[in-house]
């Protein structure tokens, strides 16, 4: 995508609405959270769909159509990095054909159509925000993929549009760090798939490089968190969901 086509995507993302305003708002999302009471009716998702609808288009603009980090190697593009990295999680999975699978937090649905391809099996994609959607069922119709793929508008913290025990594999990419509930939202993606299924999770973590009594990182950490509308970011030894997925 060049500077032109972002400057277009832009235009018809941002069409009637008011950015500087959308902007604002964004910007003091902690500040409402954390004076959250019974009288407000702050919602952490509401402030994910904003976040995504202010920063979609550069999303896209960077990493084209699969909106997630994969390690990268000095002899590949980021493009190549997601296809190798996506393919691992299809060989993770175990995907067979007939199979039917959940993408939570779909984004525009770039792993989706990749599953969908290369494994022959059945991808319902969930997202809440309607510009990623709108997007992904554009794309999905382009690649030839409707009769694989189709997407679900609403959030992994409530997933009531979806039937208990539907989907024999799951993953979500880099989505969960949004949830305001880590257990919330595992316990929604516990409930749909079948018992025994297979689920792929990745998402941002602190490392164990990470010292909470040194003020700059902890101000780098509150800075992306504030950023990317994230209400924390575990460690890797606290991202721990007990039980959640114990049959």
């Amino acid at each position: 995508m060049n500077i032109r086509r972002l400057s277009s995507g832009l235009k018809a993302s941002y069409r009637g609405s008011n950015v500087a305003r959308s902007v604002q708002h964004f910007e003091s999302w902690d500040a409402r959270a954390s004076s959250q009471s019974a009288a407000t009716d702050y919602d952490h998702v509401d402030t994910v769909k904003e976040y995504y609808d202010l920063c979609g288009e550069f999303m896209v603009f960077g990493w084209g159509e699969s909106l997630h980090f994969s390690p990268l190697s000095a002899l590949e593009s980021p493009e190549e990095s997601a296809i190798r990295h996506q393919r691992l999680m299809i060989s993770r999975l175990e995907l067979c054909r007939g199979m039917t699978v959940i993408d939570v937090g779909c984004g525009i649905g770039g792993p989706m159509r990749r599953v969908a391809r290369e494994a022959g099996v059945r991808v319902v994609g969930i997202n809440s925000n309607e510009i990623q959607l709108d997007r992904a069922k554009s794309l999905n119709a382009k690649a030839g993929l409707d009769h694989l793929v189709s997407c679900v508008a609403c959030s992994f913290m409530d997933m009531s549009a979806v039937e208990d025990n539907r989907f024999d594999r799951g993953y979500a990419i880099e989505s969960t760090c949004h949830a305001p509930d880590k257990a919330g939202a595992f316990a929604e993606i516990y409930r749909v798939l079948k018992p025994g299924a297979l689920f792929w999770g990745q998402e941002m973590c602190m490392t164990d490089k990470f010292d909470p009594d040194d003020s700059r990182h902890r101000a780098i950490k509150r800075d992306l968190m504030h950023k990317i509308a994230l209400k924390d970011i575990e460690t890797t030894d606290g991202l721990q969901i007990p039980a959640v997925f114990e049959r």
